[in-house]
């Protein structure tokens, strides 16, 4: 099913790669959709809504189940513009699946679910309690995508549920905002404060995570793309939406004695302020690090690479990515242009391209080794992370599986390239092919452990990101170089039929000649024939002729030169001519092939008297039938008489060798 893949025909320039042949990203999309509509992943048991399974190795949905596939769905729906894709039925199953996320966590809070046990989620998270910082991005997500959906018709939601849904955004920033850490470990927002570092995998905690601080700031890229609008994606400002969640917020606050009628908080300008703060701090933290070597999350870094090789698990590569994603989803890029100028953007911009670099080469060459799996995954890991020892206990059997290192590696590339370098990267196409490798059974699924819910979300999202790049950046250069292939095609097209047309004419020329040289080769075939058959009908009349006219003559002459040569024969003397003793010899051999088996002495013999008798013997034989027996020799001589046979001698040992050939 090579067709399914994303791989392209591909041409070079001088700064990078260009796909030469363009593939429509909605094909790509709609191929998406209707493997993950028919997957195992996707349960048809609730005929209402979609229902979703986890992995294979997990069949509950739970809450982050539910998450991962309405945001992949929406993802689809919209980013991929795929609503004719998707049936009227299939379009309110997407809307109960966005509904019934958000009853659950009306119900439940923001809990780990599947992964941890009904009574853990029960005693620990829930309204008032605990939250797990990735239920809650990437509910806030599907949220914000749900609202932007309604806003573009592909979604039809009731203002109850709109307003609700309103409501949950509005909260979940205010939980963000009152839970980031700051570098003395205490949390929530403080009015002019530069440092904060980022957030735990739960509420309450006092140390900030790598892995979920880039977690919470990829949902402010999210808040971009949905609010604050996003210049390369040609996305507006939404200030009316902006304004809503700013008033929802405000009540709510007020409700909780938190806030004043009279001041209302602009709750999307400071999860703004905290996000960019957060990501400047970030990459000054690893900046040192950054491209060169790999760290841990306390920035120690590693002494070299043979410690990750052997190591049992380790998220050091992923490290690199959620600093440079976390650098990107705040655009800490554009406040170094705006603050430090020119250089310090490219050398940032430097910085993040090796840093994604090294993971790659790295990645890479830990598959040669076959040793790939200690470093493609992180799990949130709750031991040490609460300052509750209680919920830390509880929860440090709990294993979640939050990062694919395959997925972000596209997802880094492409956000590198659209929003920082802004140019077409040759190595885009390599690492593509990382991601098109991990199709299960050639679907539009990944895993390398069977079908994987957040894992399939993680790709398909990175795949997104590199079509963002590829439609700002590599489209017009695709469709250049395709209208320029399309022109090479049209003109050898042109070209072939002018050939076709020139040897068609050749050819109707060629078979006029043929035919004319034909009917000249008959025309004078039947001159040459006609010729032939008078010279030979003439030739016959003259062997006539001559055969009469010599008739006598040679009989005498016969006659004489064989008594000549009995005579010869019997004196023993060698009187003879050379053309007599040439036929001499033929009539030997004609003798003694018709004849009688006699042979003319040899030179031993020719004294002995009984050679002398028989001789007298052949020649009174000879003469008793000698008008027949010459009578028989002239017919053949006639006969066989014909150009290159001129002297008789010669005509008369042919006419004894083809007799004696004939007998024998």
């Amino acid at each position: 099913m090579e067709a399914r893949r994303l791989k392209m025909h591909r041409m070079e320039d001088e700064k990078g790669e260009i796909f030469a042949l363009y593939r429509d990203y909605h094909l790509v999309g709609k191929e998406m959709k209707e493997d993950f509509v028919k997957s195992k992943l996707t349960l048809t048991k609730n005929s209402d809504r979609f229902v979703f399974k986890f992995s294979e190795d997990n069949e509950e949905e739970g809450l982050l189940g539910l998450a991962y596939g309405s945001f992949l769905m929406l993802t689809m729906l919209d980013r991929f513009e795929l609503k004719a894709a998707f049936s009227i039925e299939e379009r309110k199953k997407i809307h109960n699946t966005i509904i019934a996320l958000l009853e659950y966590v009306e119900k439940n809070g923001f809990d780990v679910s599947p992964f941890a046990k009904d009574e853990v989620n029960k005693d620990f998270f829930g309204k008032g309690k605990d939250s797990f910082i990735e239920s809650l991005t990437w509910s806030m997500s599907c949220f914000l995508y749900a609202v932007r959906a309604q806003r573009k018709e592909l979604l039809e939601f009731t203002k109850e549920e709109e307003d609700r849904l309103i409501k949950w955004i509005a909260h979940s920033l205010i939980i963000l905002v009152d839970n980031v850490v700051r570098s003395n470990g205490e949390r929530g927002y403080t009015e002019g404060c530069t440092d904060y570092i980022g957030w735990g995998p739960l509420t309450r905690c006092s140390e900030a995570s790598l892995y979920f601080t880039h977690s919470v700031c990829e949902t402010f890229g999210d808040i971009e793309d949905t609010m604050l609008g996003n210049e390369e994606l040609e996305i507006s400002k939404d200030w009316e939406l902006i304004a809503r969640i700013n008033e929802v917020c405000s009540k709510i606050l007020v409700s909780s004695g938190r806030g004043t009628v009279k001041r209302q908080v602009d709750i999307v300008d400071r999860f703004q302020q905290i996000c960019l703060i957060v990501g400047e701090n970030v990459f000054k933290k690893y900046e040192k690090s950054l491209g060169k070597k790999f760290f841990y999350a306390d920035g120690s870094e590693i002494a070299n690479n043979e410690q990750i090789s052997y190591s049992m698990q380790s998220p050091v590569l992923l490290n690199q990515l959620y600093v440079v994603l976390t650098a990107i989803y705040v655009n800490y890029h554009k406040k170094v242009e705006e603050d430090e100028g020119e250089e310090a953007f490219k050398e940032l911009s430097a910085k993040l391209k090796n840093a994604v670099d090294l993971v790659y080469e790295t990645y890479t060459d830990l598959q040669n080794k076959s040793r790939e799996h200690i470093v493609n995954r992180e799990y949130a890991m709750f031991t040490e992370r609460h300052p509750q020892k209680e919920i830390a206990q509880r929860l440090s059997s709990e294993k979640i599986n939050v990062a694919v290192l395959e997925a972000l590696i596209i997802k880094a590339r492409a956000m590198i390239i659209t929003y920082v370098s802004k140019y077409p990267e040759k190595e885009i196409g390599d690492v593509l092919k990382t991601i098109e490798n991990g199709h299960f059974e050639d679907q539009w699924l990944w895993s390398n452990y069977g079908y994987n819910l957040q894992q399939t979300e993680r790709s398909i999202s990175a795949i997104l990101e590199f079509y963002d790049y590829y439609e700002q950046y590599q489209k017009p250069c695709a469709e250049k170089n395709s209208k320029e292939l399309q022109g090479l095609k049209d003109e050898y097209e042109a070209q072939r039929k002018d050939w076709e047309n020139k040897l068609k004419r050749e050819k109707e020329d060629y078979q006029k000649l043929l035919k004319q040289a034909k009917q000249d080769y008959e025309e004078r075939l039947q001159v040459e024939t006609q010729a032939i058959e008078a010279k030979y009908k003439l030739e016959g009349i003259v062997r006539a002729i001559v055969h009469d006219a010599v008739r006598t003559s040679f009989v005498d002459l016969f006659t004489s030169t064989l008594d000549k040569i009995a005579k010869d024969n019997k004196t023993a003397k060698d009187t003879l001519t050379e053309d007599e003793k040439k036929v001499k010899q033929s009539i030997a051999n004609f003798i003694s092939s018709f004849l009688i088996p006699f042979n003319f002495a040899s030179n031993n013999a020719r004294a002995n008297s009984s050679w002398a008798e028989a001789d007298d013997k052949l020649v009174e034989t000879m003469k008793g039938d000698l008008s027949a027996f010459i009578e028989e020799w002239m017919y053949r001589v006639c006969k066989d008489n014909h150009p290159g046979a001129e002297e008789k001698s010669a005509v008369l040992s042919k006419l004894f060798s083809d007799s004696q050939d004939k007998k024998q």
